[in-house]
């Protein structure tokens, strides 16, 4: 009984495991494919193409804060349609893939 009790745990702590790398490994693929969409735009090293902003001006903070102001306060920009389906947490995120994730470049 202890024997199959213990399998169960070991299986269960495997596949939490297993589903939490594979949900990471997604979340990078989502992040990148979301990033590929801003290249249209700010190029593919994000140092801005003709009159777009570079995104490597900013630092990580103040990429969230421009981000969050395009969504909510900037009524007139093409970046507040692009934004309105993010949640506060894909801002994050995408902060979190240009400015901590090796893979973005």
């Amino acid at each position: 009984m202890i024997k199959i009790v213990l399998n169960i745990i070991f299986f269960s702590l495997v596949s939490s495991f297993v589903h939490s790398s594979e949900e990471k490994d997604n979340e990078v693929i989502s992040m990148k494919l979301i990033a590929q969409n801003c290249n249209g735009c700010h190029g593919w090293d994000a140092k801005g193409i003709e009159n777009m902003y570079s995104i490597t001006k900013l630092n990580y903070e103040e990429f969230i804060k421009k981000m969050n102001y395009y969504k909510k306060e900037n009524t007139n920009s093409v970046m507040k349609r692009i934004l309105t389906v993010f949640t506060d947490e894909d801002i994050i995120r995408l902060a979190d893939f240009y400015y901590k994730n090796e893979d973005s470049e």
